[in-house]
């Protein structure tokens, strides 16, 4: 039996005395814990999570006795789950995990300097090849697209075979929707447990011809609500031209990571597009897997998340 969304994971003040340092724990609000899935399996229960630090860091070292599963309607009450486990998603070698990039590929967002190829490819190179697989969208005023692909090493050597896109308006809605149905394309028979887009752009072409705010507004809060039906986790590098946090193709790209429960982080420079490509990359990998069994939680009982 699989059933998502049937408990919720609290972090109590002491997130781990080996993982945060003591100056840290005063400021435990600045911390971000993000269930991103839930499942009952044999009666086994397992709760992916990822924590942040302050700085959007992935925070490796957790602490099981810090963990604690509370009904969302009765948050007062803990929930007993015995002799629970936690691991790094990247040492549980029986969960897959798809990653789907799009990226702008104008010549605009390219003579900037982005640094998005190396960035792609250094992450790519670095993902387990043991049964994850990878995607990829590029975008101008069309849009290619890489199937998922489970040979790693395969996906890596496209990447250098992509040419610049010509200028014009980019078709960012086109291929951000692109990337959702290769989802549903490519991985409708598959056993996915962890699905992510990492999306690096400036958001321009979100803007084109729109003069109405409430349009931008209403795909984006549709594609948002597409991404948590198919329990995709977005995580966004902005990169602007001018290196505005006001420009309106960040905003919009800021706006859909908050919607849909993403991650977003604003580059300054290239530099910042390569550390920042890492940052998802751990983020990913660094996310967590909390495993146990519970006598309380009886079979065909919800908690909500």
């Amino acid at each position: 039996m699989k059933l998502t969304r049937l408990f919720t994971v609290l972090l109590l003040v002491l997130v781990g005395a080996a993982a945060v340092p003591s100056t840290a724990r005063t400021q435990i609000s600045t911390y971000r814990l993000e269930i991103r899935k839930a499942e009952v399996v044999d009666n086994e229960y397992n709760v992916f999570f990822s924590l942040l630090g302050s700085s959007q860091q992935a925070i490796k070292k957790v602490d099981p006795a810090t963990i604690k599963v509370t009904d969302a309607d009765n948050p007062d009450t803990i929930l007993n789950t015995g002799e629970s486990q936690i691991k790094l998603l990247a040492d549980r070698s029986d969960r897959r995990v798809a990653v789907m990039f799009v990226v702008a590929n104008t010549r605009a967002f390219n003579n900037k300097t982005s640094n998005s190829r190396t960035a792609i490819k250094e992450f790519v190179q670095r993902m387990r090849t043991n049964g994850d697989i990878v995607g990829m969208v590029t975008y101008g005023t069309a849009y290619r697209d890489i199937p998922f692909s489970p040979d790693i090493s395969a996906v890596a050597s496209q990447i250098e075979g992509i040419k610049d896109g010509d200028d014009g308006d980019p078709r960012i809605f086109t291929a951000l929707g692109r990337g959702v149905q290769r989802f549903a394309l490519d991985l409708d028979q598959q056993q996915i447990d962890l699905r992510y887009m990492v999306i690096i752009s400036d958001g321009a072409g979100a803007w084109v011809g729109r003069k109405d705010r409430s349009f931008v507004d209403t795909k984006t809060t549709r594609l948002a609500r597409k991404f948590k039906e198919m329990e995709i986790t977005p995580i966004i590098v902005g990169y602007g031209a001018l290196g505005d946090a006001d420009e309106p193709g960040l905003q919009f790209l800021g706006q859909l990571a908050s919607q849909a429960n993403g991650t977003y982080r604003e580059a300054k420079d290239p530099e910042e597009v390569l550390n920042y490509t890492d940052a998802a990359f751990n983020e990913i990998y660094g996310a967590h897997v909390m495993t146990f069994n519970s006598r309380t939680l009886a079979g065909g009982q919800q908690h909500k998340i």
